[in-house]
């Protein structure tokens, strides 16, 4: 269990950081209000950063500066080996490549390997930017999911308003789409939430363990502002 202080601690604020070595982080960035409203990575490789996300419309990986990086704030993944970044960074541009996200609150276990997204679900490639993270990094692990994702659920009456509005406009698109089915994968992941599951370590990580770290790293991102 981390002190308050270890939390703080752990988190970057991107601009501000010297770094060393290679290695994968999550990223937010943060708004006007200090809440975070993008997820992405960041990879460090051979002295080059890159910043890799879906932006709601396409997938970006793209050499950037740390220093530039206004509002962004980043959490080391101790879970993917110094070793293994080059191979990381080879999965990502392959995604990038290949892959054909829809902006949507789902996600159901989905992952990308070798560039093909797999699916147990006849569904397009729905997701958010957290989703997209959390597709690369669940494909690359292989063994087990990233995250626990049943653990979230989206139960509020915008969020139903939300998911109906969706669905018409879905089916515009995908007639044969099985609501109900969509429906089980509906579901809003945040990137506090992702940029907190960066502090652990053992697969899959539950909801209870970003929790016990999320309301730190939320009060350091409005503190910023």
């Amino acid at each position: 269990m981390y002190t308050e202080k270890e939390i703080r601690d752990k988190l970057t604020l991107t601009k501000n950081f010297s770094p060393t070595g290679n290695f994968v982080a999550i990223s937010v960035t943060v708004n006007d209000l200090g809440q975070a409203h993008h997820s992405a990575l960041i990879i460090r490789y051979n002295g080059i950063n890159y910043y890799y996300h879906f932006d709601k419309h396409d997938v970006h990986l793209k050499p950037f500066e740390l220093k530039l990086a206004d509002k962004v704030f980043h959490k080391r993944l101790e879970i993917i080996d110094e070793r293994l970044i080059a191979s990381f960074l080879n999965h990502c541009k392959i995604i990038a490549k290949t892959a054909k996200p829809q902006y949507g609150y789902f996600y159901g276990g989905s992952f990308y390997e070798n560039g093909v997204y797999h699916t147990d679900k006849n569904l397009p490639q729905l997701m958010t930017c957290v989703g997209f993270c959390i597709n690369v990094l669940t494909g690359f692990v292989e063994e087990k999911n990233y995250l626990e994702y049943s653990d979230w659920q989206v139960v509020t009456n915008k969020a139903e308003k939300w998911f109906n509005d969706f669905v018409v406009e879905l089916k515009k698109k995908f007639p044969k789409v099985d609501v109900e089915e969509l429906r089980k994968d509906f579901r809003r992941i945040k990137p506090s939430e992702l940029i907190s599951s960066a502090y652990f370590n053992k697969l899959p990580i539950r909801k209870v363990q970003t929790d016990s770290v999320k309301v730190i790293v939320e009060e350091a991102f409005k503190a910023s502002v």
